[in-house]
């Protein structure tokens, strides 16, 4: 891809089996991170954007944490936190939390 011109890279990640707790969505040997690891270290021109949701990594789909049909906004926000550090950490250039419905904000905001 560099060969190409292409240096950004949007990595998403799609697991067969998603985890309920969405623990792996920040481990440092989770997909996305693994991932970012071994691309960062074959090709490090290459900038990587990494989509900081929970959406992949849940069994309902939606982009945090649920109770019921509501969404536990500070826990939901506490772990996007957490992914974004795990993936800044592991080679992302940039963090891109895209959260498509809109429900988790900060208080003060």
């Amino acid at each position: 891809m560099c060969n190409l011109g292409l240096k950004p890279l949007f990595y998403l990640a799609s697991l067969q089996k998603k985890m309920k707790l969405v623990l792996q969505a920040s481990s440092p040997d989770g997909i996305v991170q693994k991932a970012l690891r071994l691309i960062k270290q074959d090709y490090p021109d290459l900038i990587l954007i990494a989509d900081t949701c929970l959406c992949e990594f849940t069994s309902h789909g939606h982009c945090g944490i649920l109770d019921g049909e509501t969404v536990v906004n500070d826990l939901s926000l506490d772990r996007l936190v957490q992914v974004a550090i795990s993936q800044a950490e592991a080679g992302a250039d940039i963090i891109a939390p895209s959260e498509c419905h809109g429900w988790i904000r900060r208080g003060d905001s």
